[in-house]
């Protein structure tokens, strides 16, 4: 064993020293009998990369020999990878003295581990990712999936200063998250600092501060141009690992191909329809009222169809046909074209004088409102029954006539002929009588 400083045993239960591999050996106190041996040796590789991040615990025997009842999988690494790395000759052990608490330490190794301090772990696989180890390998020797690394390894990339913020819980997890979709390191730096010094800094406001112009693939226009057509047009993309989104970089793309796309899908519709004309609008809900008021559109409704007596007839057969299941196809058919005609619709005429606005509601989807005749197509409108004046005139209410004074002015004024009177007749109380002896004279009437 290597030389190792005098203290009282029976004082400390357990301490920690650097031992010699060679004065190591498996405790029977250990629970891990059997090993993955593909599994030892792939954390062969990742001590061999990293270093040994978490200590063994062991037994003194009588020998001053360490018997390890936890972490045996670690020696076992230990022995494959002081091959290649000479330095690992003498490892950290925490050392006790007492069966008991070795006993404790064995079963607490078998059911619950201690997890790496999630920085440890970070720079562990960022470097045996740099060692050449690829992400299958690195969740093996790990013992975690590959998503987990492939998050770990997201943070990997970040400024050393930032790990270094999380390890002494300057800042939170989330908002390291947050800046992996950062890729300018000065602004990351700052956000950094900001972070550290407000905590009202959320992570919303972190990737609005390193990616400020960025659209969310959730936006109604990102979901409406799609994410290949965006990317094809050489729209660049940051993906959030953490959120499971995606952030476009290049607003001006987006609202190129939205305007494009929205009027191409817009004239497609009016050509299909047979509408007058087509006007888009950029807001995701257009509401009739704000048109009417805005634009002096008035509206055309849809015609209901009607049926003969005898296409009622029939429309109530095979109704009862499809109500019971046993109607054909020809049936089927048949009753659609009824369905067709009942079902309300525009006229020629209607279109040849309407037109319509189309728009993108919040889920990306277009919107029309049909039916909207123009102010100047409305006496045409009127002429040909399509709409009529008294249901489709004005509908705002006429508005008041401005006074030509204030109402505060007018207050003042009332206020100040009131305080005159009130000085007259202090000063002459016999206008008083005068006035009070008019009132009761014959010659006034009262209303």
């Amino acid at each position: 064993m290597t030389k190792q400083s005098k203290i009282d045993i029976e004082a400390a239960a357990d301490i920690i020293e650097y031992v010699a591999l060679k004065d190591l050996y498996l405790s029977d106190i250990n629970p891990r009998k059997e090993v993955d041996e593909e599994g030892i040796a792939l954390l062969a590789d990742s001590i061999a990369t990293c270093g040994l991040i978490q200590n063994l615990n062991g037994l003194r025997d009588e020998r001053d020999k360490i018997g390890v009842v936890a972490g045996g999988r670690r020696l076992r690494a230990l022995l494959i990878a002081v091959e290649s790395r000479p330095d690992l000759a003498t490892v950290p052990v925490k050392i006790t003295t007492d069966p008991v608490v070795a006993e404790e330490w064995a079963n607490a190794e078998n059911t619950a581990r201690e997890a790496l301090d999630p920085v440890d772990e970070i720079r562990a696989y960022r470097a045996m990712a740099k060692k050449g180890s690829p992400l299958a390998t690195i969740s093996r020797a790990f013992g975690v999936t590959e998503p987990h690394v492939r998050r770990r390894m997201a943070l990997a990339n970040l400024p050393e200063a930032v790990l270094d913020a999380l390890k002494a819980r300057d800042i939170s997890m989330g908002i390291a998250q947050a800046m992996t979709v950062g890729d300018n390191e000065t602004k990351i730096l700052e956000t950094l600092d900001r972070a550290k010094n407000s905590h009202w800094f959320s992570e919303h406001d972190v990737k609005k501060a390193l990616k400020p112009e960025a659209i969310d693939s959730d936006d109604r226009k990102a979901k409406f141009v799609g994410l290949d057509a965006y990317e094809a047009a050489g729209g660049t993309i940051t993906a959030d690992l953490f959120q499971e989104e995606t952030l476009l970089n290049d607003p001006e793309t987006i609202e190129r191909l939205f305007e494009q796309k929205l009027q191409a899908q817009a004239e497609a519709i009016r050509a299909e329809e047979g509408w007058a004309w087509v006007m888009v609008s950029p807001e995701s809900n257009v509401f009739w009222y704000e048109l009417q008021r805005t634009e002096g559109f008035a509206r055309t409704y849809k015609i209901e169809g009607v049926l003969s007596e005898e296409q009622s007839e029939r429309y109530d057969e095979l109704a009862e046909l499809a109500n019971g299941d046993a109607i054909d196809e020809a049936g089927e058919a048949e009753l659609e074209a009824l369905e067709a005609i009942i079902e309300s619709d525009y006229s020629a005429e209607q279109k040849a004088l309407a037109g319509i606005v189309v728009n993108v509601s919040h889920r990306g989807t277009i919107v029309v409102e049909r039916g909207l005749v123009k102010a100047e197509d409305q006496a045409a409108a009127v002429e040909q029954g399509v709409i009529e004046t008294s249901k489709h005139g004005s509908t705002e209410a006429k508005k008041p006539e401005k006074p030509a004074y204030s109402q505060k002015f007018i207050d003042d004024m009332t206020a100040i002929r009131l305080a005159a009177v009130q000085t007259a007749l202090l000063t002459k109380p016999d206008y008083l009588q005068s006035l009070f002896a008019f009132a009761m004279s014959p010659a006034v009437t009262v209303p």
